[in-house]
């Protein structure tokens, strides 16, 4: 019963939002102690959030979000300050591992013989085996699936209940039983938005589907917030600068950003694109943005960088390279966001180099781009170094030194395939670049990356790369082969364990990614979850293969 908070967070997400089942959904009384609840819960008080919890559950015992937020906070509770230190990344010593698994098993045991009595003393109630299902959602999903089969055989009309199967088929990359399951929940309640939006997000992965059941369901539920939601989930997945630009300034508009979360995200995404292609529509949406919400840290935030970017470049042009660099030094990223500060580094260079500083702007830009390479970023390393009579090869060779700097000795491991049992040591790859990544298949962000290390794995095959997939969840394996061969992913898939993996490679959240290079040093670590990502990766392999004999 390792990292909970994420095993209970996927479960969250995937299985329910409690207004997907309005009959599940509490009494007024029942929401009374629930929101009880969850404020002990935030300030960590699990033993005031257990009473409270459970009391909305005796007002309305078909409460389902209650039901959830009950058993997170009986497995979380005796954990104590080791959950917290591991939430903050921080390695546990052996000893406060072997505590903190101890004392949720433990926890995990007593609510499971708490359910089944509840299970026998209500044999005529769905909501009791649906809800001792989601105890081994990461522990065991296999288990998870009998009880939510047996939830729908109490009840046929138990939404719930193919909902969590709906789930589990997705585990297994079998997205035809998903949908169906998903089918069945919008017969039982067709007017329920929810349950139609979750029906149309199974169809993500075929483009042809996807998109015409996004608007269509758009049309239906105009001022829905899943209709925000999945149009920028279906902004998000196209590749081209243009396309997106369309769907997310149709996203604001139809869809206030400070009324909806997806439309605030659109509007994130936005800004990040028209900075990198016309700075001076980034700076005119932050303004629009910021005049409808103005108390908006993140609107702020965006403001400020890009009004402080205009007044730098303008400095620049003007040839009065000290004030800009005084101002590029109160430059910071837009918050919260990731954001890529390619053009703040690169109009810093420029200064540099009209204050006659080329080295610097050489020397600052090689330094970012061993870290994170990028094309923008590589074309102005090459073009300073040539201004300073520096050989293409001699550029070459300065990358690669400060690289190898900063690379670390590989952890050898050797680990069983799930293919047939044999055995895979980092030592089989030697002279070949391996990228190494820990996940398990309920991981939502590891299968959203995987479609980008499968283009990768493709794409460099040949070269000599390989990827070596270790699942760090022992309850999921059943789900790992079934869910590679549906989706035909080629990865090597390597069993494993999260003790392992957080004990030997420090592992704390999923995905994780290392790119290991021929001489088994460990060069990156990356997640690859876009378009921009995957061209960094590709660039931070070329270097790797190129340097992989030395």
């Amino acid at each position: 019963m390792h990292n909970l908070r994420r095993c209970f967070a996927v479960a969250l997400l995937v299985i329910s939002g409690s207004s997907m089942h309005a009959q599940y959904d509490g009494t007024a009384a029942a929401k009374q102690a629930f929101q009880d609840g969850e404020k002990a819960s935030e300030s960590g008080r699990y033993t005031a959030a257990i009473a409270d919890y459970k009391k909305a559950i005796s007002l309305d015992p078909n409460f389902m979000e209650a039901h959830q937020r009950y058993l997170q906070a009986r497995i979380m509770e005796p954990a104590g300050p080791e959950l917290d230190l591991m939430s903050s990344g921080k390695k546990l010593s052996p000893k406060q591992q072997e505590d903190l698994t101890a004392a949720q098993n433990k926890a995990a045991d007593d609510v499971i013989l708490e359910y089944k009595s509840l299970i026998k003393q209500y044999p005529d109630k769905a909501i009791y085996p649906w809800a001792l299902g989601q105890v081994y959602n990461e522990k065991n999903p296999l288990t998870e699936e009998e009880y939510c089969q047996q939830s729908i055989h109490i009840d046929s009309h138990f939404s719930p209940g193919y909902q969590c199967l709906a789930a589990i088929a997705s585990l297994r990359g079998d997205d035809k039983a998903a949908i169906d399951y998903e089918r069945k929940v919008m017969e039982l309640d067709p007017n329920n938005a929810d349950a139609i939006a979750n029906y149309v997000y199974f169809l993500r992965n075929d483009p042809a589907a996807f998109k015409p059941a996004v608007m269509d369901y758009i049309r239906k539920f105009p001022d829905s917030s899943n209709s925000a939601q999945m149009l920028y989930s279906y902004g998000a997945k196209l590749k081209d600068d243009a396309s997106k630009i369309e769907i997310f300034e149709q996203l604001r508009k139809q869809f206030p950003p400070d009324k909806f979360t997806g439309s605030q995200q659109g509007v994130s995404a936005l800004f990040g694109i028209y900075d990198r292609s016309d700075p001076p529509k980034a700076q005119a949406l932050a303004h629009e943005l910021l005049g409808v919400d103005p108390k908006d840290n993140a609107l702020l935030a965006d403001v400020a960088y890009a009004d402080s970017m205009a007044k730098a470049e303008q400095k620049v042009k003007d040839h009065k390279p000290a004030d800009a660099l005084a101002i590029l030094q109160t430059v910071k990223s837009p918050f919260p966001r990731q954001f890529s500060m390619d053009r703040k580094d690169l109009l810093e260079a420029r200064a540099l180099d009209l204050e006659n500083r080329t080295q610097d702007a050489y020397s600052s830009l090689l330094a970012i781009y061993v870290k994170h390479p990028t094309d923008e970023i590589r074309t102005a390393v090459d073009e300073y170094g040539a201004k300073l009579g520096k050989k293409k090869q001699e550029v070459e060779a300065a990358i690669w030194s400060a690289i190898e700097m900063n690379s670390t000795p590989e952890i050898p491991f050797t680990l069983k395939k799930f293919t047939d049992g044999s055995e895979v040591s980092l030592a089989d790859y030697k002279g070949r670049v391996v990228i190494v990544d820990f996940w398990f298949p309920n991981c939502g962000p590891c299968r959203e990356s995987f479609p980008f290390l499968q283009q990768l794995a493709s794409k460099y095959k040949e070269k000599g790369v390989d990827v070596l997939a270790i699942n760090a969840t022992e309850g999921q394996e059943a789900f790992v082969l079934p869910f590679l061969k549906s989706t035909g992913y080629s990865f090597i898939p390597l069993r494993s364990n999260f003790e392992w993996a957080h004990t030997v490679y420090s592992i704390n959240s999923f995905p994780t990614t290392f790119f290991i290079g021929g001489d088994k040093r460990v060069y990156f670590k990356t997640f690859v979850s876009d378009q921009d990502q995957e061209r960094t990766a590709e660039l931070e392999l070329d270097l790797l293969l190129a340097h992989r004999g030395q």
